[in-house]
């Protein structure tokens, strides 16, 4: 069974959802779309890159979760991630609303540098993006549990360098740095709450 979040938090995160982003909307992929075209032309630009892997859309559908535009919030099932109460289900939920924040804040340059800027693979902005979003994994695991694991650090790094983001940063010793330093800013009580200014491109003379 998995770990429940106590009805203080999980209420504490609905008001500040519903102050951030009062026009949120939650999708399932596996129920019908809304009748938003755009919506609809991404998820089958996602089945033509399932076309050629199959895989890789199998992943995106059935075990990853989408923040899109500004207010539309993409979880793969109902049945596994309609209960906010849940564990993994509120973490995604705060590591996306980060992502949906950064739209209405940041617009078209968050939208350039997710998908193409300065690189599209490699060096990719949306590395930052993610970091960002990322600090919410960490944060909710060190507050469930006191403590943010390596294991916790390994599975983040893997999105960095692996297909999913498509290599969007596949610097191995880098990443992990970042992300150990990211561990002990929480730690010491730097970085907390649901949208820390963290930032991927901010210098560090240890890195």
């Amino acid at each position: 069974m998995s770990r429940k979040i106590a009805d203080e938090k999980v209420e504490a995160l609905r008001k500040y959802s519903e102050e951030k982003v009062p026009d949120l909307v939650i999708i399932y992929k596996d129920e019908p779309l809304p009748d938003v075209w755009w919506l609809k032309l991404l998820f089958w630009l996602v089945a033509v890159v399932g076309f050629f892997s199959p895989a890789w859309e199998t992943k995106w559908m059935s075990r990853v979760s989408n923040a899109i535009g500004t207010r539309y919030m993409v979880f793969p099932t109902r049945e596994g991630y309609g209960d906010l109460s849940d564990w993994r289900t509120y973490t995604v939920y705060r590591h996306e609303l980060v992502h949906l924040q950064d739209v209405r804040k940041y617009g078209i340059w968050f939208l350039l540098t997710y998908a193409i800027l300065p690189l599209p693979v490699l060096l990719a902005g949306r590395a930052h993006w993610e970091y960002r979003a990322y600090a919410q994994n960490m944060l909710v695991r060190y507050e469930e549990f006191g403590e943010i694991p390596d294991s916790t650090l390994d599975w983040i790094g893997e999105h960095y360098w692996g297909t999913l983001y498509f290599w969007m940063w596949p610097f191995k010793k880098y990443v992990r740095k970042k992300l150990e330093r990211l561990r002990q800013d929480i730690y010491d009580g730097k970085v907390q709450g649901y949208h820390p200014e963290v930032t991927w491109w901010k210098g560090d003379s240890s890195i």
